[in-house]
């Protein structure tokens, strides 16, 4: 079972020590399925934010995914639910995962974000 992070310092501990910079679209709900409050990377184009597994709609409309510029999620309305998620979601992004670890407590969304976007979230 994994347990949430309580500390977003122990997030950023485990980020120093095994993540390499990203290069991967920049969304940070891009190829992630949700189950309760974890999201987990399934390797395709999943958006965690549907609360099912479908595509990003950004993507099959062929634009690439970017959260900046998301028309389904990303607007004034969404965005106290959003801000809520970053401190009540764990990820467990597969670049994070330490290496010859069968498990691993995932980091809160905020830290993933701030990670891809390259800038606190709002």
């Amino acid at each position: 079972m994994f347990h949430l992070l309580k500390r977003k310092e122990e997030a950023q501990t485990a980020e120093s020590e095994v993540i390499p910079p990203y290069e991967g679209p920049k969304c940070p709900f891009y190829g992630f399925v949700g189950c309760g409050n974890f999201y987990m990377e399934n390797k395709g184009n999943a958006c965690a934010l549907t609360g099912e597994h479908r595509p990003c709609r950004m993507e099959t409309a062929g634009d690439a995914p970017e959260w900046d510029k998301c028309p389904v999620f990303n607007h004034e309305k969404n965005a106290p639910a959003v801000a809520k998620l970053m401190d009540d979601i764990t990820v467990a992004p597969d670049a994070f995962w330490p290496k010859g670890a069968s498990s691993w407590p995932g980091m809160q969304l905020r830290t993933w974000f701030e990670h891809v976007m390259n800038r606190p979230y709002p």
